[in-house]
């Protein structure tokens, strides 16, 4: 069952947007972690302009 959830995305041109994700079921060796709240540091500042998107704060 695929697993959904809110993240941070930086669009790679200086912006981001709030979306909704879709996270791959995990493999035998993965767990899973409910996250109730997490913060962004200066490398996810930095990941906005890196040219691609990517998921702040992972």
């Amino acid at each position: 069952m695929p697993i959904t959830s809110k993240a941070a995305i930086a669009k790679g041109d200086g912006t981001f947007v709030i979306d909704t994700v879709t996270v791959a079921d995990p493999k035998p060796d993965e767990v899973i972690v409910k996250i109730k709240a997490a913060g962004l540091c200066h490398t996810d500042h930095d990941s906005l302009n890196w040219g691609k998107p990517i998921v702040m704060g992972a």
